[in-house]
């Protein structure tokens, strides 16, 4: 056992970042935002296990799961049915890993009961891991897993408050009102920046 454990990989995993680097997390100028407004929501495909095969996988599988990024399988391809792109993030909306979200390495489907969201604006991995990491938080004090799940919240009126762009101390606000109904912008840079300040961060 002792000589198995020891063909592991068991060295500590090692950062040249210091810990001290790490940004101030100052939440209090920070504003909310509607998820669907920062991101395009959608559902998943929706397609039971029992549904797919694998014989000539191609595609990754997602399911509400937080192990492996959600992903439970490689399956064929499904006629009908179009894969979502690598980049993309998956949302668990109910049962025991509720807020499970994660970004997508390869193209996929999903299960039952699984958000899709996909960026408005190319975004960095390290500004989605970011915002993964609020709505994790958020769903752990908002909502409960087989009594107030997403599915009716995530499209409509589930919220989350993000750094916003600002300069000189002044918001730069946008007249299109894309992300906000009072224009405020989310800071995608200094998410990144918080992100890639943070030990480990250059292990990504």
């Amino acid at each position: 056992m002792e000589e198995y454990i020891k063909t592991l990989r068991h060295k500590p995993v090692s950062t040249n970042i210091n810990r001290n680097s790490a940004l101030l997390l100052d939440t209090g100028e920070w504003k909310e935002f509607y998820l669907h407004r920062i991101f395009n929501a959608e559902m998943g495909n929706g397609i039971d296990a029992v549904m797919t095969t694998n014989t000539a996988p191609q595609y990754n599988y997602v399911s509400r799961n937080s192990n492996d990024n959600g992903v439970v399988g490689c399956v064929d391809e499904i006629d009908g049915e179009t894969a979502f792109p690598a980049g993309a993030m998956t949302l668990a909306l109910g049962g025991s890993f509720l807020g499970s979200c994660f970004i997508q390495k390869k193209p996929f489907y999903t299960a039952q009961n699984v958000a899709v969201l996909q960026e408005k604006v190319p975004l960095s991995v390290y500004t989605k891991l970011f915002i993964a990491a609020i709505i994790r938080n958020e769903c752990k004090i908002k909502y409960m897993a087989f009594g107030r799940e997403l599915n009716a919240h995530f499209r409509k009126d589930f919220t989350l408050k993000l750094p916003v762009m600002h300069e000189n101390g002044e918001y730069i606000l946008d007249d299109t009102q894309e992300y906000s109904d009072k224009g405020f912008i989310p800071d995608w840079y200094w998410m990144e920046k918080y992100m890639k300040s943070l030990p480990y961060s250059d292990r990504i």
